[in-house]
């Protein structure tokens, strides 16, 4: 009975230690791809929303692959700079007086996937690392943000003057037909001796409202194009065009 106790306790420990081992080893393989990977955010970008919210037209070029450099450009670093909870990391403070140059060395973008980029800290792996990253990604994702409401707001300033400009033309061309439209009843009902003359310039007052009975229509159809864009860009302030789709962490 005692060969079987101590049999079944040797192996009680032996598989212990065995799962002991495992465990140690599965937590050094982790820690090792861990401390081996990058820090990273990544952020979500929808072109065709956010040329919707600019006000931009829909074939208007947008590579999203030209964003790594206004990420890495002094903009979004200086922005990124301005946020309290990364203006006091030690690791910025110690790059110096040259710390947008520098970070934009040390901080580079990929795209994983299509319309998606990703920020990464080349640096080490540390919780100040963490919070560069994401104070990065939340900088670009507010400049964003600040540069497309910029550009719909001129774009609905620009519609609403050349709406203004249209309807104002409207009313000076519906007038001067009001004035043709008499002087050819005037001129038809009392020809005179002159009557070549006067067919002459009868001809050229029918040309002449022919043309403005088609700049009115141009004229108007400009207008009710101009009244059915306005709603469309103020409902795309609603919409969000980039978002933070993964925030970085340890």
């Amino acid at each position: 009975m005692s060969k079987k106790r101590n049999s079944l306790a040797r192996w009680t420990t032996g598989s212990l230690t065995a799962i002991s081992l495992l465990t140690v080893a599965i937590g050094l393989a982790r820690a090792l791809t861990s401390s081996s990977s990058p820090i990273f955010a990544e952020i979500a970008i929808e072109p065709q929303a956010l040329k919707a919210a600019s006000g931009l037209e829909p074939d208007y070029d947008f590579d999203v692959s030209r964003e790594a450099n206004f990420i890495t450009g002094p903009i979004v670093l200086e922005a990124a700079l301005k946020r309290p909870e990364v203006a006091r990391l030690e690791t910025v403070k110690q790059l110096g007086a040259h710390v947008v140059v520098r970070l934009g060395q040390r901080i580079r973008v990929e795209f994983p996937t299509t319309n998606v980029l990703r920020i990464i800290d080349s640096g080490e792996r540390t919780f100040e690392s963490v919070t560069l990253v994401n104070g990065i990604a939340e900088a670009y994702i507010d400049e964003v943000t600040a540069e497309t409401a910029r550009l719909r707001a001129e774009r609905i300033s620009l519609l609403e003057r050349a709406r203004r400009d249209a309807e104002h033309r409207l009313v000076e061309k519906r007038d001067a037909i009001r004035r043709f439209k008499k002087l050819l009843e005037t001129t038809e009902s009392g020809a005179g001796p002159d009557e070549n003359r006067a067919g002459d310039q009868v001809l050229d007052w029918k040309q002449d409202l022919a043309k403005l009975k088609i700049a009115i229509e141009q004229g108007e159809e400009m207008v009710a194009r101009i009244t059915a864009e306005l709603p469309q860009l103020q409902n795309a302030a609603r919409v969000s065009g980039v978002e933070l789709r993964r925030r970085a962490e340890l």
